[in-house]
């Protein structure tokens, strides 16, 4: 874990990791002048927090390197996720009307799913880390006039922050010895080294890249299914259940966000196809869009086969990425491998136990879900 920023700050500048805010908060220093490093989620909470407990705004500097967009969470789940179906519907049917990754979120913005700190600057981020505020704590951001756009910190001395494309008088700001530091960068988010394609290997399991979008529970329960599902010497068949961001492609950019709507409809549409698999996806708890959390399984049925058409359109997704249909989507934004088209009986871990063993275990470990 990082200790403190990683470049050069003098031993008599304060800097503070965004845990000790509530306590300096605390201390009445409501009046003091804050500067904020970073403008990912946790520096957007800082701020947030700063402006809910009694912190003027101008008493606040925000130091954003990169701007980016954040989900908007009204946007994104209408009626507090009441409506989970209709919305994947209408985060997905921008995707078959435009060609480039930007198009998707200028158009995401105009329906409210996206936003960002600068609505009417023609200049667009590219970075998005699915990063979720709501309508108020974004206009609540918006609010913060004292914004430092000048790229990365390189050092602060007694005088000074130093930035890739300039530096900034510590003066100005409130001085070295009124001014607090609050160190909310990130310290990388590590999926943009993953280069690897395989999930399983002999003795080995790769924990970390994700198979559904912002979901390490939900990955990690489909990885442990494969593996307590199929024999040890069965790798290659595990994999081919696996879709995932990895190289340049798990890069978290607005490109980004279409190679997750891809591996995941891809990983969604693997294991369905083997049926103990899909019931595995039907019963998880640990998927947000599981029948379980949403009026049970009629109500699944008539979302993915009825008006709505959740699983055509998906399908049209994943048939318009690996058709061309957009300019960012190359090789299949790397993967070439096919789902697997069928299983072998010697595959399959556990025989002798049988359908029905698994199918009452299966209900024993449902049936007190959702907890009341």
């Amino acid at each position: 874990m990082r200790q403190g920023p990683n470049f050069l700050v003098d031993n008599s500048i304060t800097v503070r990791s965004v845990n000790e805010l509530p306590k300096e908060i605390d201390k009445n220093n409501t009046k003091r002048r804050y500067i904020v490093l970073g403008a990912g989620k946790t520096g957007s909470d800082a701020i947030v927090y700063m402006l809910e407990n009694g912190v003027d705004q101008s008493s606040i500097t925000w130091v954003v390197s990169r701007d980016m967009w954040y989900f908007i969470r009204e946007g994104i789940w209408t009626k507090n996720g009441e409506n989970t179906y209709k919305d994947k519907i209408t985060i997905l049917e921008p995707c078959l009307k435009v060609s480039k990754s930007a198009d998707l979120f200028l158009d995401y913005e105009r329906s409210g799913i996206v936003g960002r700190l600068q609505p009417n600057n023609s200049k667009i981020p590219d970075i998005f880390r699915g990063a979720t505020v709501d309508r108020e704590e974004l206009n609540k951001l918006r609010s913060i006039e004292n914004v430092i756009r000048l790229g990365r910190i390189t050092s602060i001395d007694l005088e000074s922050i130093v930035f890739e494309q300039g530096k900034v008088s510590l003066s100005s700001l409130g001085g070295a010895k009124d001014g607090l530091l609050i160190d909310c960068m990130a310290e990388g988010n590590g999926y943009e080294a993953i280069s690897q394609t395989r999930l399983f290997e002999r003795g080995r399991i790769n924990i970390g890249p994700l198979l559904q979008i912002a979901n390490p529970s939900f990955s990690a329960a489909i990885i442990a299914f494969l593996e307590a599902t199929f024999n040890e010497e069965c790798d290659d068949l595990k994999n081919q259940f696996c879709f995932y961001p990895h190289g340049e492609y798990a890069k978290l950019n607005m490109r980004g966000l279409l190679v997750n709507f891809y591996t995941q409809i891809k990983t969604t549409d693997a294991m369905t196809q083997y049926k103990p698999a899909a019931n595995f996806m039907l019963t998880s708890r640990t998927d947000p869009h599981a029948p379980t959390h949403h009026g049970g399984l009629l109500k699944f049925l008539w979302a993915i086969l009825g008006p709505l058409k959740l699983r055509k359109t998906s399908k049209m997704v994943m048939k318009r990425i690996e058709n061309g249909g957009f300019d960012e989507a190359k090789n299949y934004f790397g993967y070439e491998q096919r789902i697997p088209e069928k299983i072998p009986r010697s595959a399959v871990r556990i025989k002798s136990k049988g359908r029905k063993y698994m199918e009452e275990n299966r209900s024993s470990s449902i049936s007190s879900y959702p907890p009341k």
